[in-house]
């Protein structure tokens, strides 16, 4: 596994959160537009929530660590 700093975290959060906010807008404007579903958005929805659950992980497992 790989070794991330705290700010390095942070920043992955932030890009993931904005990464997953584009992936919903562009899907529900695709659906609203009645066009076919937007795969791109689908795949970035889903590697944004790999990212930001991986995130999550990392940082639980260092809390239980310091406890």
């Amino acid at each position: 596994m790989y070794k991330q700093s705290a700010k390095n975290r942070k920043v992955v959060k932030k890009i993931t959160g904005f990464g997953l906010l584009y992936g919903i807008f562009s899907f529900l404007y695709s659906l609203i537009n009645g066009a076919y579903i937007n795969i791109d958005a689908v795949i970035l929805i889903i590697c944004m929530l790999i990212l930001f659950v991986d995130c999550h992980l990392i940082d639980n497992k260092k809390k239980e660590k310091l406890t």
